[in-house]
C-alpha cells in the first residue's frame, strides 16, 4: 500500500466509505471494508506527515 499516492489512497478511501453506506452489505463485508479503510487512513496520514516534514525542511533551509 506504500506505493499509493495520497490522491489514489484518498480516492480508494472515499469508495470504501460509499460502500459502507450500502444497506445490503453483510457484516463480514463491512468488517473487511473497515479494515481496508483503516489501512488507507494510515497510509494517507503517513503521506501527509512526510509532506509536512518536507515543508518544514524547505522552510528551515530558506532561513539559513
Amino acid at each position: 500500500m506504500s506505493d499509493l499516492s495520497f490522491e489514489e489512497a484518498l480516492k480508494q478511501l472515499d469508495a470504501i466509505l460509499e460502500s459502507l453506506n450500502d444497506d445490503n452489505l453483510t457484516l463480514e463485508q463491512a468488517i473487511q471494508y473497515y479494515e481496508e479503510g483503516i489501512r488507507l487512513h494510515q497510509c494517507c496520514e503517513a503521506l501527509l506527515n512526510e509532506a509536512s516534514n518536507r515543508f518544514t525542511e524547505i522552510n528551515e533551509s530558506l532561513k539559513s
